[in-house]
């Protein structure tokens, strides 16, 4: 399936539902052309991305060199990534240009970064789903009970 969500469609996670998207089966999410005035904003995609992606989803994108305001940018995308459940690794445009043969004409695009990120944590979904196994497991226990000895 393929979901494309305009910027200004509100509630990620209410529109996503409703074309049936569910946080227990493998995404790849893919951030394009998303103007991000502030790291708040990109934040916020990216606290919403890590509560609806299944673990071992990737998240891909470009993002404004400017936003990160860090002078170590290694701290600074362990620390927003990492905080989110995911490791992340910065690749130039090169690197994607060489592993498909491609041969860019001009140096790369020096004001955006472009990222992938694998998802290390559960979605909600499938926290939802094993809390719910876990209590027909338990239901199953008590209704069988203990044999006596």
């Amino acid at each position: 399936m393929f979901f494309h969500l305009p910027v200004e469609s509100g509630d990620i996670e209410q529109c996503l539902r409703s074309k049936g998207f569910s946080g227990n089966r493998p995404s790849i999410w893919a951030m394009q052309g998303i103007p991000l005035e502030s790291q708040s904003s990109f934040e916020v995609i990216l606290s919403a991305v890590s509560s609806l992606a299944m673990n071992e989803s990737y998240l891909i994108g470009e993002l404004p060199i400017d936003i990160t305001h860090q002078s170590d940018l290694e701290k600074w995308k362990e620390k927003l990534f990492m905080s989110n459940g995911f490791k992340v690794q910065i690749v130039s445009y090169e690197e994607i240009a060489a592993s498909l043969g491609v041969v860019l004409h001009s140096q790369g695009n020096h004001d955006k970064i472009m990222f992938i990120a694998q998802q290390l944590r559960f979605s909600d979904d499938q926290m939802e789903k094993w809390r719910q196994e876990f209590e027909r497991v338990e239901e199953d226990g008590d209704e069988q009970g203990f044999e006596e000895l």
